[in-house]
């Protein structure tokens, strides 16, 4: 008899436990989402403090991340978002490429532009498919006057997204 009231007493608490785990996460999901329509409406600030919010309740969301981190590159803040990305990159998931291209974005606003290069080439190695990351690998080499460079990356733009 104690060891069934035992046992129902683990299996109620692990219940209970994933049960809370699994709002925790649906909740950050949710801010995210919220974080995306403001986004979307332009208010960069509202945006921040939902992903923020996810972020307290789980700390390697990479949307939440990587959304802080646009975020702060929309509002004219983007080097405060780096750390983010550095996060999304480490955790080497679908979303690695275009963290690598929003981080070539930062520099290149920058006026940096070798560490806009090399994080383009690492999403272009991470998604040899992702176009994005070959389109602003071409204008940084226009913009430092590299043209043939440029051009190279505009023909693969264009083959991957005519």
């Amino acid at each position: 008899m104690k060891l069934f009231i035992k046992t129902l007493l683990s299996l109620s608490i692990i219940i209970t436990c994933s049960t809370a785990f699994a709002q925790t996460i649906d909740d950050a999901h949710l801010l995210v989402q919220q974080a995306v329509q403001f986004n979307k409406d332009g208010k960069y600030a509202d945006a921040i403090e939902k992903y923020n919010q996810a972020l307290k309740i789980d700390s390697n969301n990479v949307y939440a991340n990587y959304g802080i981190a646009y975020s702060l590159l929309a509002s004219g803040k983007g080097k405060d978002g780096i750390h983010n990305l550095e996060k999304v990159i480490k955790a080497k998931t679908t979303l690695t490429a275009e963290a690598d291209d929003l981080l070539g974005n930062i520099y290149d606003r920058e006026h940096e532009s070798a560490k806009a290069i090399e994080a383009y080439n690492a999403g272009i190695k991470a998604d040899p498919k992702y176009q994005h990351a070959y389109y602003n690998l071409g204008l940084v080499y226009f913009r430092d006057k590299n043209y043939a460079e440029a051009e190279k990356y505009a023909i693969e733009a264009i083959k991957l997204d005519p």
